[in-house]
């Protein structure tokens, strides 16, 4: 497949807007590519992918298996399809807010998409006094009994210019500290005081790459689970998700009144 090429002449919002979603279509189609490659090679390993060009009516129309009857060997072939399918899923997440950006700026015109909130419909608020324990995704490879620290200051007070958040990961099977820093919220999804549990969507940063995230409340406050994902090629990793879970709130979100 040729790589699309960017017409010469100057664009207007419609015509960027168009070029957009056909990027975004294409990258769906490689993903779709992708999927259906990793079907087919589960095929090839277990002896049942058809050979071109035949009927499927003998059992020679069929590549021979490349694994044995070892569980072994068929666990390995799940992993290995399991780590592609984690990269696929995460990004089609990216894509979706790619798509969700592209829409709003279809809506603005103003092609700088989503900044901070200028009002806060709830607080969000919490503070890891201690390293709190997670579970830890990046790039498909999961470590467990992550220390974790973080701090979320959303909306304190009500006060729609208390927006931070910044979380820490410490892996040492990566080296060390894996810090993200100078969060901002860019829209509420979801804020219910009643049950502690909100949806925070917003960018965050590690050195100078912006990462898009997603924050859940869940659990009445007792479970934060978080997702930051980027595309930039110079990231030291492009997805990142975490599930944090204590017996104390994490988080306490609180509503605002917004026309007070």
């Amino acid at each position: 497949m040729g790589m699309p090429e960017i017409p010469d002449f100057d664009l207007n919002n419609q015509d960027s807007i168009n070029l957009m979603l056909a990027s975004i279509g294409l990258e769906e189609l490689s993903l779709a590519h992708l999927v259906n490659a990793e079907a087919e090679k589960i095929q090839r390993a277990l002896g049942t992918l058809q050979i071109p060009g035949t009927t499927g009516d003998l059992p020679t129309h069929y590549f021979p298996p490349l694994v044995g009857e070892s569980i072994d060997e068929l666990f390995q072939l799940n992993r290995n399809a399991s780590k592609i399918l984690k990269i696929a899923a995460f990004k089609e997440f990216l894509l979706l807010m790619k798509l969700e950006d592209l829409l709003d700026f279809e809506e603005g015109e103003n092609g700088n998409g989503n900044g901070p909130v200028t009002q806060c419909e709830c607080s969000v608020n919490g503070v890891s006094n201690q390293p709190i324990t997670s579970t830890t995704t990046i790039d498909g490879t999961t470590f467990e009994d992550i220390n974790t620290e973080y701090t979320i200051r959303f909306c304190e007070n009500c006060d729609p210019t208390s927006n931070n958040l910044n979380f820490n990961f410490d892996i040492a099977q990566l080296g060390g500290q894996i810090n993200l820093t100078q969060g901002r919220v860019t829209q509420v999804v979801n804020c219910d005081e009643a049950a502690n549990e909100a949806i925070l969507v917003g960018t965050i940063r590690r050195a100078n790459i912006v990462y898009n995230f997603t924050l859940q409340v869940v659990n009445g406050g007792d479970q934060l689970n978080f997702i930051a994902i980027t595309d930039n090629p110079d990231a030291d990793f492009l997805s990142l998700s975490a599930q944090l879970t204590d017996t104390e709130l994490l988080a306490v979100v609180e509503e605002c009144l917004l026309n007070e």
